[in-house]
């Protein structure tokens, strides 16, 4: 149920900012604020490995371990495993070529 006029999750008389509960604080182990940045990997075009993310078409299969990524509307591209192969399946799955 919603009140018109009133933030969701205020009672009357309470103050606006909110703190989290037992459970809650449980599950989080006590932390709060800000997280941690996220790990700074070089995917893509960013990445050192020989030919990670280039255009494959025409060429043979990739190379043990690599992944060929295909069926976007951008031209099959081949990147090495781990998050290169990720971010290359992320992208496209972004640019899904239509099929009729």
């Amino acid at each position: 149920m919603s009140v018109i006029g009133k933030t969701a999750g205020t009672r009357k008389g309470s103050s606006a900012k909110r703190t989290a509960t037992t459970a809650q604080q449980e599950w989080n182990g006590g932390l709060r604020g800000v997280g941690r940045q996220a790990a700074s990997l070089p995917v893509g075009r960013d990445c050192p490995t020989e030919d990670c993310g280039q255009d494959a078409a025409g060429t043979r299969p990739p190379r043990r371990g690599w992944v060929r990524v295909d069926g976007s509307s951008v031209p099959p591209r081949d990147y090495c495993c781990g998050s290169c192969g990720t971010y290359g399946i992320a992208i496209a799955e972004v640019r899904m070529a239509a099929t009729q």
